[in-house]
């Protein structure tokens, strides 16, 4: 029988949270639920983990993977194997309602002194703030996605940029009370080009089994089954279309942003 795999998540809807009756439910999991019949593989033990911990975890051996919407960078290739991208996706600015401070780019908060900007701690979200100027204390690095909703709510930060999915997901349950979307809002740069995520699964480096993962996920990107599954959790169509296979340009172990490439995903990856 098929050891079930440890898989490690944090809370970020609609990436990866719990519902009323503690069952992990978002867009990863649930995906990757629906790789686990065509591969025989049994439902996985599911560990709940703070974002930061995860690919600490990941090479440390407790985990075998992490289903919690994870983008690929060249950092993170340095430590781990990523299958092929579930969607492409833009960051987005969530503000106090009616945005009265006029915020549309990261720039105008830089540039702004009296400002502060939540981010998750680990996210490429927090390494663009970083590159764009803003340090502590005007970066309130937190742990959690809900931390973040929180603080532009009590007003400790005046803005939380974070994947517009999971932004777009907070609005939607939580109204006027939570906040709004800055809108327009202009990606940020990150190595000098517009941020854009490719969420994806992680395994160890080395890891067979992520061969098999991404073939069964390259079967199921696409399909009526997944587009009405991604659709569920406010993800549009643009950001969903089925991205290139794992190991070539736009999966591959260069820049996110660019999707440049150096080989194989499973085989000695550079920043």
């Amino acid at each position: 029988m098929v050891p079930p795999l440890r898989v490690g998540y944090s809370i970020e809807p609609p990436y990866a949270y719990l519902d009323a009756s503690g069952q992990v439910q978002g867009e990863s999991p649930e995906v990757l639920r629906a790789l686990l019949g065509p591969l025989g593989w049994p439902e996985p033990v599911w560990l709940h983990l703070r974002f930061g911990q995860l690919l600490h975890e990941l090479q440390m051996g407790r985990i075998d993977l992490i289903a919690s919407g994870m983008f690929i960078t060249p950092q993170r290739q340095r430590v781990a194997a990523f299958s092929r991208p579930t969607a492409m996706v833009s960051p987005a600015l969530l503000v106090a309602p009616f945005n009265p401070q006029g915020l549309h780019r990261l720039q105008d908060i830089v540039v702004r002194r009296d400002l502060k900007l939540a981010v998750l701690s680990g996210s490429v979200e927090l390494e663009a703030a970083r590159q764009a100027g803003l340090h502590e204390p005007r970066l309130l690095v937190l742990q959690e996605a809900q931390h973040g909703l929180s603080a532009v709510q009590a007003r400790q930060a005046d803005a939380f940029m974070l994947s517009g999915p999971s932004l777009r997901w907070a609005v939607r349950l939580g109204g006027n009370s939570v906040g709004e979307l800055a809108d327009p809002f202009e990606a940020p740069l990150l190595q000098d080009q517009p941020l854009i995520g490719r969420p994806a699964y992680a395994m160890r480096l080395g890891d067979a089994r992520l061969v098999q993962l991404d073939e069964a996920l390259g079967q199921f990107l696409g399909t009526p089954a997944h587009l009405a599954l991604a659709t569920r959790y406010g993800f549009s169509y643009d950001e969903i279309m089925p991205p290139p296979a794992l190991g070539i340009p736009a999966a591959g172990a260069g820049s996110f942003a660019t999707g440049t490439t150096s080989g194989p995903a499973l085989q000695g990856r550079r920043p």
